[in-house]
């Protein structure tokens, strides 16, 4: 065989090669179930526990958005129950942030509206194999009035001392980042601000360690800021005045530490990855 026919042949085959890959990834379809019959669901958010089963909370319309629900793939359907009923007679209009234990157990932070006074209330429920949802609302959130907030992402982390899923909450108020943490030694919470003005979470992840991801807009810039169980460090990912606001991002880690952003670029109009040359962690 001379060169040009090996060339060819070679040739030949990475196409054959492209094209069955082609195929394959077409095949590839997206498997869509319902979770839910057929009703005005809304707000949801989903989260992988560390088995892999999916797990996801959601707002329903049927009781004038006043009901938060939780559902769990039980590896052949969906488990679906209800969480709590909003007491007041007004919605709920905020999303229910979701995060998943170690030991696979789903934790809830969800707000409700009691009254016209906008009078709202910050609870935490978990799931407890004989009791069901345990509730508890902290007082503290309502009276740094944390609670109103529509905005918050509600974190997970393993004490190693006392064996305990300790909640960290990260929530923003009158254009302010706070920080919230739980003891579970002392059974109490403590509130500190994160920084500088921050008008909206958009995603954060926690480590083994405790260290903090976050990706947040201040006014017309995309920010990204870490916690290394000390103190907060800030970046600029981007800013996008006079007229425009990155208004969503997402954020994980490798395994080096390293930060991965997603985000909607408003003045290109596309999705854009920034990725951090260097190891933070």
């Amino acid at each position: 065989m001379n060169k040009f026919k090996e060339f060819n042949t070679k040739i030949a085959l990475v196409l054959i090669v492209v094209f069955a890959l082609a195929a394959s990834l077409q095949a590839q379809d997206w498997n869509l179930q319902s979770i839910t019959p057929a009703a005005q669901n809304h707000k949801p958010q989903m989260v992988l526990g560390p088995d892999g089963t999916p797990h996801i909370v959601f707002v329903s319309a049927d009781n004038n958005y006043k009901d938060y629900y939780y559902g769990k793939w039980n590896g052949i359907a969906w488990d679906i129950e209800l969480i709590y009923t909003n007491q007041g007679n007004y919605n709920t209009s905020a999303i229910p942030s979701l995060a998943v234990s170690e030991d696979n157990i789903p934790y809830v932070y969800f707000r409700e509206m009691i009254s016209s006074a906008l009078y709202y209330g910050g609870n935490i429920a978990y799931k407890d194999d004989v009791q069901g949802w345990v509730i508890t609302n902290y007082p503290i959130f309502e009276e740094n009035n944390l609670a109103t907030s529509s905005n918050y992402k509600l974190l997970l982390h393993e004490n190693e001392t006392t064996n305990e899923t300790e909640p960290k909450l990260l929530i923003t108020y009158s254009s302010q980042g706070y920080y919230c943490s739980f003891n579970s030694s002392l059974s109490e919470w403590t509130i500190e601000e994160i920084g500088p003005s921050i008008s909206e979470i958009h995603d954060a992840k926690i480590t083994s360690t405790g260290n903090i991801y976050i990706t947040f807009r201040s006014n017309k810039t995309l920010n990204f800021a870490t916690y290394n169980v000390a103190t907060w460090a800030f970046l600029e990912v981007g800013y996008f005045g006079p007229y425009m606001y990155p208004y969503y991002s997402s954020i994980d880690f490798d395994n080096a530490g390293q930060p991965h952003i997603s985000y909607y670029d408003p003045i290109e109009e596309c999705l854009k990855y920034a990725r951090l040359g260097q190891n933070i962690q």
